[in-house]
């Protein structure tokens, strides 16, 4: 069972257990929390799926980082979610740049070791 799809309740599609149930943010596979039965961190491992939400609080877990990500918070009617600061066209250009140089200097490498090994 998925998150949002037709059902008589949200609850784990592993086991039917209806408590800390918590979706998966890929897939929207529906799985137990870690105090149940751990179908969702259990999903999480097999697919590699990052991040849940868990349905009762709207709280986002990471499991690459084995923290809380965000809380997710109700918006008003119109009213839109930021949730940081939008930022300057300065920040984007240098970050552009140092990828750039990285990219750059990777393609240098890559280009040297194949050409050592067309020369051998």
């Amino acid at each position: 069972r998925r998150a949002g799809g037709a059902g008589p309740a949200r609850c784990c599609a592993f086991c039917g257990d209806a408590r800390s149930v918590w979706a998966c943010l890929v897939c929207g596979e529906l799985g137990c929390g870690r105090y149940a039965r751990e179908h969702a961190k259990d999903h999480a491992a097999a697919t590699r799926h990052g991040h849940a939400l868990e349905l009762e609080t709207g709280r986002i877990w990471d499991y690459a980082d084995d923290r809380f990500a965000h809380r997710v918070r109700p918006v008003a009617d119109g009213e839109r979610l930021a949730c940081r600061p939008e930022p300057d066209a300065a920040k984007y250009t240098r970050l552009a740049d140092r990828y750039e140089r990285v990219l750059g200097a990777r393609l240098a490498d890559q280009r040297a070791f194949y050409e050592a090994k067309l020369a051998s």
